[in-house]
């Protein structure tokens, strides 16, 4: 049993190790969503507002 107690807190330590750098990783992974979203909006806003325009092979763009 003293096996048993001591591999769990050796494990448990680990675990939360692991939870802490799960965290970590999750929230780089949201805010590198965001920013890719706000740069995905900022070019579909100027597109919209540019609609009327050409775009780089002569022909009209239009959304």
């Amino acid at each position: 049993m003293q096996r048993d107690v001591e591999a769990f807190r050796s494990l448990y330590a680990v675990a939360m190790e692991l939870e802490r750098l799960h965290q970590l990783v999750d929230d780089t992974v949201m805010a590198l969503g965001s920013d890719a979203y706000s740069a995905s909006l900022a070019v579909y806003t100027y597109a919209k507002a540019n609609q009327d325009e050409f775009g780089l092979d002569g022909k009209p763009v239009g959304l």
